[in-house]
């Protein structure tokens, strides 16, 4: 007797008992029922089940049930795409207020290091022109023309190299040495200025952070599902040729800050996954507890 003649005798037989009940030996996906079959629990089990024994198989028909009540994620190859591809935008939104910070960052040091300098060199060249004012006072002492000479020579070589500090100062910094102090304290204001952009940057970033991490949770949460999901190859390929498609219009920087982003996602560390479990029913969190069990098992026989 066929399957579908089988089963057509026994709705006969409910339906003559006036019991509603149907039975339909179509798959759940073929009925357009959104849940995963339960198993066969066996004669044994059910036997271990009365006597009160523990049993593998009762127990996780037990989970299917409740995981069915309680009802697991929609998993969509649309909304999965959304996910990464929001991943994508914020971790380079991200990466470029990272960026623009650093430069921030190194433009305040250089202009607190350009403020320093300005200074330490005026210093020189005011020493170098107190040191002429010196010999000249030191010339107008002295009654002898030999030491009058010796130091008209001293004071000719000190004012060129004088001369020669000025006009470096002044092509290096566009100021006078005289002007120091003032040009020291714009640049301090500047870098000040520059702090207060960075604290903003840092600010901003924060909450980009935040939902970054949002959506990388909420993709890897769907992705431990989809491999428990009756139709989860099908999202897998349907996923994959939509990131092909999207990432074909990328310049060959983006495609590598793809890639980078998508590495992030695809990685489900100890604590993502701790993380991830802290939000399910204790049954959805038995289920993915025994599905990463497997796999590292997995792991462990390729290793060997």
């Amino acid at each position: 007797m066929s399957i579908s003649r089988a089963v057509c005798e026994c709705n006969e037989r409910l339906q003559a008992k006036g019991i509603n009940e149907r039975i339909d030996h179509r798959t759940l996906e073929a009925q357009g029922i959104d849940r995963e079959p339960t198993i066969h629990i066996g004669v044994t089990a059910k036997a271990m089940q009365k006597a009160g024994r523990d049993s593998d198989r009762v127990r996780e028909n037990n989970i299917i049930v409740a995981q069915n009540k309680v009802g697991t994620p929609k998993i969509t190859t649309e909304y999965m795409h959304e996910l990464k591809q929001g991943h994508f935008i914020l971790d380079k939104e991200i990466n470029a207020i990272k960026q623009k910070n650093a430069e921030t960052r190194r433009e305040i040091q250089s202009l607190r290091f350009k403020s320093e300098r300005i200074i330490e060199r005026s210093k020189n060249v005011d020493v170098l022109k107190k040191r002429i004012l010196e010999l000249k006072a030191q010339r107008q002492k002295t009654g002898l023309l030999q030491n009058k000479s010796f130091i008209d020579s001293q004071i000719q070589q000190i004012e060129n190299a004088h001369n020669q500090a000025v006009f470096t100062f002044k092509g290096e910094y566009n100021v006078k040495p005289e002007d120091a102090t003032t040009e020291a304290k714009r640049l301090d204001y500047k870098a000040k200025d520059l702090e207060g952009a960075s604290e903003r940057l840092q600010d901003g970033l924060a909450p980009l952070v935040v939902e970054k991490d949002t959506f990388m949770l909420e993709y890897q949460r769907h992705k431990l599902f989809l491999e428990l999901a009756h139709d989860g190859q099908k999202i897998k390929d349907d996923l994959a040729s939509l990131d092909k498609k999207a990432i074909q219009s990328l310049s060959p920087k983006e495609k590598l800050a793809y890639t980078q982003s998508e590495r992030l996602l695809e990685m489900i560390t100890e604590r993502s996954f701790q993380r991830i479990l802290d939000e399910l029913a204790p049954e959805q969190a038995y289920k993915l507890i025994k599905l990463r069990e497997r796999e590292r098992a997995r792991e462990h026989e390729r290793v060997r």
